[in-house]
C-alpha cells in the first residue's frame, strides 16, 4: 500500500463524524477479566502488541490489510513496525513475539534490506479530540514515529517518520480462534485513485486492536479529564 493512501486513511477520521462499531463475541467472561471497559491510555501502558488495520467492512475480518504493528514497551515507549503486505489471516495462531518476527521479515523482504530493519523504541502521545461542546470525546489519536523507507525508493534509505492511529468507538470480533478487542472507525470517505488522480467515495474501516482472553469487556475511549493525555 502506498504512503499516500496510508496518509489518507490515518487522517480521514478528522473529517467525518463518529460511526458506532459492533462486533461478535459470545464468550463468557473469565473470573480474572476486568468488569468494565479499559481506557485505551491505561491499556497501552502495559507491555502489549497491538495491530492497526483497515478494510471495507464495519468490523474486523480475516482478509483486512494490516498497516502497522505497535509493540508497547510498558515504559512509555512503543516500537512501530510498518507492514507492507500482511493481512490479518497471516497472523493466525501467532504469539506476540512471532508476530514481531513476521512483520520484520515481511518488511525486509518487501524492501530487500535483509537484517537492516530494527526500529528502536519511540515515545508516543495520546490525544483526545473533543466534540463541539468540549466536554465529550469525539475520537482519539495515538501518535509516534515509525522507521520507514519511501515507497519506490531504490536506495532503500530508512528514517523515522511521524505515524498515527485514529479511532472513535469500541469494536470486537473473533477471527478463527482469536478474540480481538479494540477501537475503530467506519464511514464514507473520498479516496484518491492513484492512477487517474480522481477521487471517489468509498466506505472504509480503521481498527486498532489486540488479542485478549475470552470474555474481556473491551476498551474505551479516554475522557477529556483523563490525566496524561493531550486534549484538543
Amino acid at each position: 500500500m502506498t504512503k499516500r493512501l496510508k496518509f489518507f486513511m490515518t487522517t480521514i477520521c478528522c473529517l467525518i463524524a463518529l460511526t458506532s462499531l459492533t462486533g461478535c463475541d459470545d464468550a463468557k467472561p473469565s473470573s480474572s477479566a476486568p468488569k468494565e471497559r479499559v481506557p485505551i491510555s491505561d491499556a497501552i501502558k502495559e507491555k502489549s502488541v497491538w495491530i492497526y488495520a483497515h478494510g471495507a467492512e464495519p468490523s474486523l475480518y480475516k482478509d483486512m490489510e494490516v498497516d502497522s504493528v505497535w509493540d508497547f514497551q510498558g515504559d512509555g515507549n512503543v516500537i512501530v513496525y510498518n507492514t507492507p503486505l500482511l493481512t490479518l489471516k497471516d497472523l493466525k495462531g501467532l504469539s506476540d513475539p512471532e508476530i514481531i518476527s513476521l512483520v520484520k521479515e515481511n518488511f525486509e523482504e518487501f524492501y530487500k534490506i535483509s537484517g537492516e530493519y530494527n526500529p528502536s523504541p519511540q515515545p508516543y502521545d495520546v490525544i483526545v479530540k473533543t466534540d463541539g461542546t468540549g466536554n465529550k470525546t469525539d475520537r482519539e489519536i495515538i501518535e509516534s514515529k515509525c522507521l520507514e523507507t519511501e515507497f519506490g525508493d531504490k536506495s532503500r534509505s530508512l528514517s523515522y517518520k511521524k505515524t498515527a492511529v485514529v479511532f472513535a468507538a469500541p469494536t470486537s470480533q473473533t477471527i478463527y480462534d482469536t478474540n480481538y478487542y479494540g477501537l475503530g472507525w467506519y464511514g464514507e470517505v473520498e479516496m484518491p485513485n492513484l492512477l487517474t488522480g480522481k477521487y471517489s467515495k468509498e466506505k472504509i474501516g480503521l481498527f486498532f486492536f489486540k488479542a485478549c482472553d475470552p470474555g474481556f469487556p473491551g476498551f474505551a475511549l479516554d475522557t477529556p479529564d483523563t490525566k496524561e493525555v493531550k486534549v484538543d
